[in-house]
């Protein structure tokens, strides 16, 4: 299965890859919190080699990515909230796949409805 969502999503975008980096699979549960607009810490999923990011959701949910518009730079400290410029919002849904380059900071809401499942691989 790992194989055939990143070969035909990366086929379909014509991103030609040497090897899975990593593949890891994220479950969420409702947290039940007064702010819905809680967010996971902004983050890389790997700051040492460019890569792209496919994202395939299990179900649908709640607890949207959020993609920002800033992008890595090796000797530049991760960018404060405040200078934070949304470039793409994505919500969860079932056999949905989402790819870009895993240099942009990005991160997920908190789900508060449903459990929020996610499969994230690398590819170099």
């Amino acid at each position: 299965m790992t194989a055939k969502i990143v070969n035909m999503s990366c086929k379909k975008i014509g991103f030609r890859y040497n090897q899975i980096h990593q593949g890891r699979s994220f479950l969420q549960l409702p947290l039940n919190l007064d702010d819905k607009d809680i967010l996971d810490p902004v983050h890389l999923d790997n700051d040492t080699d460019p890569h792209m990011v496919v994202l395939y959701y299990v179900k649908d949910s709640d607890g949207d990515t959020v993609i920002f518009d800033n992008h890595y730079e090796k000797d530049k400290e991760r960018p404060m909230k405040n200078n934070l410029k949304i470039k793409k919002t994505i919500t969860p849904k079932k056999g949905r796949v989402v790819i870009f380059d895993g240099w942009y900071w990005h991160t997920a809401q908190q789900p508060s409805n449903d459990i929020r499942c996610v499969i994230n691989y690398n590819v170099i």
